[in-house]
């Protein structure tokens, strides 16, 4: 299975891993330049272990806590949530590309990253929702707070499920169906 390999490459690479993440989440959110990259690294490399944590035993804790800490640390140091959000998915191509460049074969490195996504993308989540409560005046009647603040969000989750990566089905006379719908008729 994929998740015993990704575990391997992460273990053998993880400094060089957290320097790619560093430089791909100050492009992508300049706004990271401000920290020191060092400690930056660091973050991410509490992360790498605390993920690698997960895929080997299965015990997200380590993983939750972490990404807490961060999303909680940024928003106390006035980071937007479009800077978080930003960082947070810019670590996903840069692990796509190291996962299927380290495969046996493109097939291999496909379900190796399938593995990886299914836990990051379902963490990316909740560690947004965890950067937009730390945003939150608790001082602040519940009337009161920003429509972005109140919005409803789902309930915390206790733990990060994999997610079930879905696959695009269907048939070509489905497709040309549609394509012949009048709703669809202007899209071209």
């Amino acid at each position: 299975m994929g998740t015993e390999r990704v575990v391997k490459l992460l273990r053998g690479h993880r400094v060089r891993i957290a320097r790619a993440l560093v430089r791909q989440s100050r492009a992508l959110a300049p706004r990271y330049e401000q920290l020191d990259s060092t400690a930056q690294e660091r973050s991410f490399l509490t992360l790498i272990l605390a993920t690698e944590r997960l895929l080997d035993r299965g015990d997200d804790a380590p993983l939750l806590d972490a990404a807490g800490h961060l999303a909680e640390m940024r928003a106390a140091m006035g980071f937007g949530v479009d800077d978080f959000a930003l960082a947070a998915l810019g670590f996903l191509p840069v692990m796509r590309r190291f996962i299927i460049e380290n495969a046996r074969s493109t097939d291999e490195g496909l379900d190796d990253y399938e593995a990886f996504e299914s836990i990051a993308l379902p963490l990316i989540g909740r560690a947004a929702t965890i950067f937009l409560e730390a945003t939150e005046d608790p001082t602040m009647p519940n009337q009161q707070r920003s429509t972005l603040a109140t919005l409803k969000r789902p309930a915390p989750v206790s733990g990060i499920a994999r997610l079930r990566i879905e696959r695009v089905t269907g048939t070509d006379e489905e497709e040309a169906e549609l394509r012949n719908h009048p709703l669809f008729s202007a899209v071209g």
